[in-house]
């Protein structure tokens, strides 16, 4: 179950292929994402805690994992040194000891099972109450001229009867909108008896 992201911790977005051709990550693909679960599992709980929150193969036979870390990452990549070690456990566990150790040969190449093709760093920089204060009040108003624009709009534009019919389709929208808009919801009883004056 994914978390939310902790505050001033770094996000690392990894591209990460075999180092051999004679496998596919498709062949190991539930390996993978039982390994990214148990990863989470543990790292939740360490003193550094990381979280693989996204984790997907590419049509490109690449992996892409985008990974949260309370603390910056020297190397990005020791960061999943768990991860790997997960990913071959459970390739073992899934495939018995001699398939298991067959397919681990074929793939690793210098005691590596994955190589790194780029790293992305980004350090989470959580909005300050004042910030959020500031942007809530900046959409409120934006949200409260469009309405306005709309309106004038449509009064200079239509007759009444195209007038009525047209606003009863923008406070529609509006409702539809309200659940995911403080600056609407704040504003719901007013929207809703427009609505029903409209609508009769």
């Amino acid at each position: 179950m994914k978390i939310k992201l902790y505050s001033n911790s770094w996000k690392y977005h990894l591209i990460l292929g075999l180092p051999t051709r004679d496998v596919k990550l498709k062949e190991i693909e539930e390996e993978i994402f039982k390994a990214t679960d148990l990863f989470n599992q543990y790292s939740l709980k360490s003193a550094n805690k990381k979280e693989i929150i996204n984790c997907n193969i590419t049509a490109l036979d690449t992996l892409e994992i985008t990974l949260i870390s309370q603390q910056r990452l020297p190397v990005a990549i020791r960061g999943l040194k768990l991860f790997t070690a997960k990913v071959i456990e459970t390739i073992l566990s899934e495939r018995g000891e001699d398939e298991g150790n067959k397919l681990i040969s074929m793939i690793m190449r210098r005691r590596s099972l994955f190589k790194t093709v780029s790293v992305e760093e980004t350090y989470i920089n959580p909005l300050t109450k004042e910030d959020k204060e500031k942007a809530l009040k900046s959409t409120s108003l934006n949200n409260g001229e469009t309405m306005e624009n709309n309106i004038n709009i449509l009064t200079n534009d239509y007759g009444i009867e195209e007038l009525k019919k047209e606003t009863f389709e923008i406070i529609r929208f509006y409702l539809k909108c309200i659940e995911n808009n403080e600056f609407l919801l704040e504003n719901k009883e007013l929207i809703t008896n427009n609505y029903q004056l409209i609508n009769k």
